[in-house]
């Protein structure tokens, strides 16, 4: 037996759990208009690490996808394995989050034993395998197979004195998208509210962008559903603050010579924001031909090509930093001065979009 659950590549493939998710409901065009509501606002997790992210996302959360968990010893008691769980799971239509050993899956071409959220979304029995998504080989997130073997070799649920602590190593994430509308519009919300939920808003776009200039959380929408009282707000970077972050992290290597947890991902996350921006622009454009969007494609496809050129460099920073060259200082030189610009770009070509979407607001 064969069954594949549909799943595509998204455009906002930065962290697992957004990239696995959003590759779920990208692959269906009716949940396009909500998703172009989402991703616009980055922040700082957290402050050890100072890695960036989208906050403007829930997964738990969201009003499109049914969101569960059980624990490895619920499944060992009513299945013969792992495997037929799976199978009877996305027979079911559920998509199944797992963590596995990097080490035993070949899609990911890594040694290290570490474990990683993977996502299946579905199987072949006859073959034996299944269909995966994640951030494979390289870090780009991709379509792959992984055999019934790999799976069993990769987990360790039936093998409970190898339990670790960690709670997501000893269950089993089940996402599966809510297809009774019904059930959506009338458990959750009201019909005016699925219908703002819906259809693609300039006003929640416009709120969106100005929060975002002004370094603050988006306000009245989903989020991560992170308890955020004053002092947390403000002790994190959110919107055009991150470039801070960027700029900070650099001149700590600058400073010192040693890389941090700090890495590349940040980067691409900045970039990733332009590159949702330039989509959720062409779908302006179709709703409203009457105006000319290209100028404003244009603006973000510049600091985009700027900050993806950025992520090269800092990958190339790091490789210094590893070889214990002073090569490195040459590139954090470089790496300040383009953030700043980069942030400065950013800044006006988002206060001459708010001005557009101002006059939008005005005629819809």
């Amino acid at each position: 037996m064969k069954r594949i659950l549909p799943m595509s590549v998204p455009i906002n493939a930065c962290y697992p759990i957004i990239s696995q998710t959003s590759g779920i409901l990208f692959a269906d065009p009716l949940i396009h208009d909500w998703l172009m509501n989402n991703f616009i606002q980055v922040f700082e997790v957290d402050q050890d690490t100072h890695a960036i992210d989208y906050y403007d996302y829930s997964a738990e959360g969201n009003p499109f996808l049914s969101y569960n968990e059980i624990d490895f010893s619920f499944i060992c008691k009513n299945w013969a394995d792992l495997c037929s769980f799976i199978e009877s799971a996305i027979n079911d239509n559920y998509y199944i989050r797992i963590f596995v050993n990097m080490s035993k899956v070949e899609a990911y071409h890594s040694n290290h034993k570490d474990y990683h959220d993977l996502l299946i979304y579905g199987y072949d029995s006859d073959e034996r395998i299944f269909f995966i998504a994640d951030h494979f080989s390289g870090g780009k997130f991709m379509l792959q197979t992984c055999s019934y073997e790999e799976m069993n070799q990769a987990t360790f649920c039936f093998e409970p004195q190898k339990h670790l602590k960690a709670a997501f190593l000893s269950s089993v994430q089940m996402i599966k998208k809510e297809c009774d509308f019904m059930r959506l519009r009338y458990s959750m919300y009201s019909p005016e509210q699925m219908d703002y939920i819906m259809t693609f808003n300039t006003n929640r776009i416009y709120n969106s962008l100005l929060c975002y200039l002004k370094g603050k959380p988006v306000e009245g929408w989903f989020t991560r559903g992170r308890a955020m009282d004053l002092y947390l707000e403000k002790s994190h970077h959110w919107g055009i603050q991150c470039y801070d972050v960027l700029l900070k992290n650099i001149e700590k290597i600058e400073k010192t010579g040693k890389g941090g947890p700090f890495d590349k991902h940040s980067f691409h996350v900045m970039a990733n924001h332009k590159t949702v921006m330039i989509e959720r622009l062409r779908t302006l454009q179709e709703r409203y031909g009457t105006l000319d969007w290209s100028v404003h494609i244009d603006n973000y496809i510049e600091i985009e090509m700027l900050l993806m050129k950025l992520t090269s460099k800092f990958m190339k920073c790091q490789i210094y930093l590893e070889q214990k060259t002073k090569k490195y200082l040459d590139i954090c030189k470089y790496l300040k001065a383009e953030i700043i610009l980069a942030k400065q770009k950013d800044y006006h070509y988002t206060k001459i979009l708010l001005d557009e979407l101002s006059d939008i607001r005005r005629t819809v």
